[in-house]
């Protein structure tokens, strides 16, 4: 009898491990299934003063998502408030799904809505927050997102909000 106990505890905790581990992994497979991804800004071959911010763009474009974020780290020392410089930041850090660093820095360009990035800082910060579990402000986001006819992630907003 001391077996079959043990035999039926085991099977609990791998049944409840197994859903564990397939609710995790679901919610995160939906928000990757609609995910629309940053192809990156142009990079110009020139000798200009952009040298290292093209630099941490063929970084990021190369999938070298830590030397990317390093170069722009070092790039926001002297510009803190380059919404270019935080929104590259905060995508990098998405890519290496450090999703809680990456939402500070969608926070900080979603705060000027005059931003040309404040509407991809918007829909990755959703994304971020939906793979953290932080539902309830995702899906506020994305209705926003839903909303506007114009948003670009409209089509991407409404099947993650339909998940």
């Amino acid at each position: 009898i001391p077996w079959a106990i043990a035999a039926t505890f085991t099977v609990i905790l791998m049944s409840a491990g197994y859903w564990l581990y397939q609710n995790n992994f679901s919610e995160r497979a939906i928000a990757y299934k609609y995910y629309v991804e940053d192809p990156g800004l142009p990079v110009l071959m020139s000798s200009g003063s952009n040298r290292a911010f093209d630099e941490a763009m063929n970084h990021y474009k190369l999938g070298q998502y830590e030397e990317s974020f390093s170069s722009m780290e070092n790039l926001l020392t002297s510009d803190a408030s380059n919404d270019t410089l935080l929104y590259y930041s905060g995508v990098n850090l998405l890519k290496l799904d450090n999703y809680n660093e990456a939402v500070e820095y969608f926070r900080k360009v979603i705060n000027d809505p005059a931003s040309e990035f404040f509407q991809d800082a918007q829909y990755r910060l959703a994304f971020c927050l939906l793979i953290e579990k932080n539902r309830g402000e995702a899906v506020t986001i994305l209705s926003a997102i839903s909303d506007d006819q114009n948003n670009p992630y409209r089509e991407s907003a409404l099947k993650l909000l339909q998940r």
